[in-house]
């Protein structure tokens, strides 16, 4: 017989996982919703990341840290956003 404890925490390990991904898939959309209508993200995000359309969606989602590029280009501020990939492909602002 499992321990209830070691069951409960079994299962709230299983919903993280599945948050996790669902995380994972939500980036993804947001990522292909802000390519969409910003194109310009596509291209500079491809020249960052390469192909790695899970990692730039990542960092472009990412918790914490204060605003997530997602939530400044949803706020109007897309060119930050690209201000802050052209500092990291060139090191100064282009």
């Amino acid at each position: 017989m499992i321990d209830p404890l070691i069951q409960q925490l079994k299962d709230a390990l299983q919903l993280m996982d599945s948050l996790d991904r669902r995380r994972d898939e939500l980036s993804l959309h947001v990522w292909a919703l802000a390519k969409a209508a910003v194109p310009e993200l596509d291209e500079l995000g491809r020249q960052l990341w390469g192909d790695d359309q899970t990692g730039v969606a990542f960092w472009f989602c990412r918790p914490g840290r204060g605003e997530s590029p997602a939530e400044q280009v949803a706020a109007g501020r897309a060119g930050d956003v690209i201000q802050q990939i052209l500092r990291s492909l060139y090191g100064v602002y282009s």
